[in-house]
């Protein structure tokens, strides 16, 4: 393998159990995990760097006890296609009106994080008939990933998908040292929780080919920005915002942009908790996002 050529790696490990399915979208095979039985929930991951329903191994069975558990996978993500393509919050937006229809065929709870959950508060938004309440993670849209993209994004994501030069680049900014650095600064609170268990699944989601880099060169360049002020107080469906307070790639102070837009909003903060509080704080996390949805 040389240093410029695409990584390709296997399949990382199945962390959830449950059924693994493929849903036909127009943006090609989504992969998808579902199991439990009763009210529909839907959980989708962020859009970071190596993103894929194994964020939700430490949730998804105690949630199944109480709902029917879909954890998909996004376009452009670990085990879902991946094409080349710039992505957009037009398109995962689109994707996930298409899944909801086409696979849990009915109106659903969601839990989501990051950016998509502004891509889901949008969805709520303009199609309240496919989303009965909303669990944010700490939420992108206003104060973090809100901005349009710019001149230089172009140039940014021509960069990571050019040939040779790109996969350089993309081998070096995705490699497990990467990886590693990035997971114990911007994501977990406690170092300790970036476990080799851990960094492999990042690192194989990753690296699932062909054209693994389309997606994170697109998040990278911002052009997966989407801002929600113009439309996050008209949501007229429940919504719960949890935030961990030691997190810094997206600071609890930007709660308030989002308490000051809607103030009835209901919220909790994780105190020893970094961006992916539902894995550092399972059990607080399980409890609160099932007394609210039920």
């Amino acid at each position: 393998m040389y240093p410029y050529e695409p990584i390709c790696t296997e399949q990382p490990n199945d962390e959830l159990g449950g059924r693994n399915e493929q849903f036909t979208s127009k943006y090609g095979q989504l992969a998808y995990n579902v199991q439990g039985s009763g009210p529909s929930l839907l959980l989708i991951h962020s859009i970071s760097l190596g993103a894929s329903n194994f964020c939700w191994r430490k949730n998804v069975k105690e949630l199944a006890k109480h709902f029917t558990v879909y954890a998909l996978e996004l376009p452009g993500f670990s085990n879902s296609d991946k094409q080349k393509r710039m992505y957009t919050p037009q398109l995962f937006t689109e994707a996930i009106i298409e899944f909801i229809q086409g696979v849990i065929h009915e109106r659903t709870f969601v839990i989501t994080r990051d950016l998509p959950a502004a891509y889901c508060s949008y969805i709520a938004y303009i199609r309240p008939d496919l989303i009965s309440k909303l669990v944010l993670i700490t939420p992108s849209g206003l104060g973090g990933n809100d901005t349009s993209p710019c001149a230089s994004s172009y140039t940014t994501f021509g960069i990571f998908t050019q040939p040779f030069v790109g996969d350089g680049l993309y081998n070096t900014f995705s490699s497990k040292e990467s990886i590693e650095q990035q997971l114990k600064t911007s994501f977990y609170s406690d170092p300790s929780f970036v476990t080799p268990d851990v960094i492999d699944n990042f690192y194989k989601s990753a690296h699932q080919c062909p054209n693994a880099n389309y997606a994170p060169a697109s998040f990278v360049a911002g052009f997966c920005n989407f801002n929600v002020q113009s439309f996050f107080s008209s949501i007229t469906q429940p919504v719960l915002i949890l935030w961990g307070k030691k997190a810094t790639f997206n600071p609890v102070q930007y709660l308030s942009y989002f308490l000051s837009l809607r103030p009835y909003t209901q919220y909790e903060i994780f105190d020893d908790c970094g961006l992916i509080l539902q894995e550092e704080n399972p059990k607080k996390f399980n409890r609160a996002v099932t007394q609210f949805l039920l």
